[in-house]
């Protein structure tokens, strides 16, 4: 089973949510409302938060991760894996007399 916390602005905008992430099949745990207060009190609004569960047989595919690293270009790129000849990499070295 699954438990997640979701915090909207309203009881629609986190039940939108919970259904987005957990499927149709989501329960509803708990739920409160409670004010966030902003700087002395000022700015406060109400925030609506839902504790939901749903069995993991029941959920939604995933999408899967995006690629953490970006491929090597060096094997679709065989000039860059060319070994120089030795009279080329003596030829680059500076003359000493």
């Amino acid at each position: 089973m699954q438990i997640k916390v979701f915090k909207a602005g309203s009881m629609k905008e986190a039940m939108a949510a919970m259904k987005a992430e957990l499927g149709p099949n989501a329960i509803i745990l708990h739920s409160k409302k409670y004010k966030e207060s902003g700087l002395w009190g000022l700015r406060s609004r109400e925030i609506v938060e839902i504790t939901a569960a749903v069995e993991e047989a029941t959920m939604p595919p995933k999408s899967p991760p995006a690629p953490r690293y970006k491929p090597s270009t060096a094997a679709s790129n065989p000039a860059k894996n060319q070994v120089l000849p030795e009279s080329d990499f003596i030829s680059c070295l500076p003359q000493v007399s």
